[in-house]
């Protein structure tokens, strides 16, 4: 029997809370940069972040769309399949979804200036300039695509919730802007340095996983934060997250950490998701009293008695503690104990 398993979402797919599922029975998944470079810096250079063109033209005239797919889908949308479409059969339209990933251009979507949601996929979808009029949007998602350029989102000041999700990003300093941010979405990019999400103190739910991010220091400015999902990248210490008091759920999954005493402080966690790291003790999550799952499975630990230990140990957890070195005979009384209380263990000794 595996470790427990969320059921996952396509990178980017569904919002900033997406992550991806990941293979293997002992551990578990759960849902799913700074700098100055070119990308990010005070001028939008080229590759999606120039001025001019459609995406700041005045939208006076019939509708350009270039992609075929895009303008199918806002012609379903505001009932009109034929004919001329104008600023006015578009004028009141907020809400648009491209299931299709097969999206390769934005332009003519700088027209939908009513626009408050906007989800889209596109395997080839790299320019974002179109959407940079757009300052309405509330909530935008664009997932699966080979978009490395942020710049045109800079003026995107009301948005709450970002999900870029599988794109190619290196440079996240042009997001300092949306200090609105509520939920966002970075899983599969390619960031490294995740500086500038340190500005973004209004953010709840963040999602990094599968980047080679090694330092999450910025992160310990994110006091608001109660979902947090990392993994899949060489993360070693837990230490910047002991001041997020907030925290309801951690996923750390696949990494290399050992030490978890920075989370022992956490007392409003109820979701821990650490498996297929190096954890050897357990005790700093013992001693929280409202978990409703902990996920320790492909790890090093070998002694419940640090549960034992508490009286006050989450009665009814659900406890995954598969693929760790822990002895059937010995620790038997301790994982009778603990049933006793109503928390539910799942090990190799099932």
């Amino acid at each position: 029997m595996g470790g427990w398993t969320d059921p996952g979402e396509e990178p980017g797919a569904g919002g900033a809370g997406g992550g991806g599922t990941g293979s293997g029975g002992g551990g578990s998944d759960a849902a799913g940069g700074g700098g100055t470079g070119s990308g990010g810096g005070g001028s939008d250079a080229a590759g999606g972040g120039g001025t001019g063109g459609s995406a700041t033209a005045e939208c006076v005239g019939p509708i350009e769309f270039i992609d075929p797919t895009l303008e199918a889908t806002v012609r379903k949308y505001v009932a009109k399949p034929e004919g001329p479409l104008l600023p006015a059969d578009v004028a009141s339209l907020e809400f648009v979804q491209v299931s299709s990933r097969e999206i390769y251009s934005l332009s003519g979507i700088e027209c939908l200036r009513s626009l408050t949601q906007l989800s889209i996929g596109g395997d080839r979808l790299e320019d974002l300039s179109p959407l940079r009029s757009l300052t309405g949007l509330r909530s935008l998602n664009l997932w699966g695509g080979q978009v490395s350029n942020l710049s045109p989102l800079r003026s995107l000041t009301e948005l709450r919730s970002l999900g870029l999700g599988g794109h190619q990003i290196v440079d996240l300093a042009p997001l300092r802007s949306l200090i609105r941010l509520e939920e966002l979405n970075l899983s599969n990019t390619s960031i490294s340095d995740v500086t500038a999400l340190g500005s973004l103190t209004s953010l709840s739910e963040l999602s990094l996983y599968k980047n080679p991010v090694s330092d999450i220091s910025p992160l310990r400015s994110l006091s608001r934060l109660h979902t947090l999902k990392l993994g899949y990248f060489p993360i070693s210490t837990l230490s910047p997250l002991s001041d997020l008091k907030a925290l309801v759920q951690l996923v750390v999954f696949d990494a290399e950490i050992s030490d978890i005493s920075p989370l022992s402080t956490l007392t409003e966690l109820r979701y821990v998701l650490l498996g297929r790291n190096r954890i050897s003790d357990a005790s700093p999550l013992a001693s929280l009293s409202f978990l409703d799952l902990l996920d320790l499975s492909d790890n090093s630990v070998s002694d419940l008695t640090p549960f034992v230990a508490n009286p006050d140990f989450s009665p009814g957890a659900r406890v995954y503690v598969i693929q760790n070195p822990i002895d059937c005979a010995d620790q038997a009384s301790n994982i009778a104990a603990l049933e006793a209380r109503g928390a539910q263990f799942f090990s190799d000794c099932m």
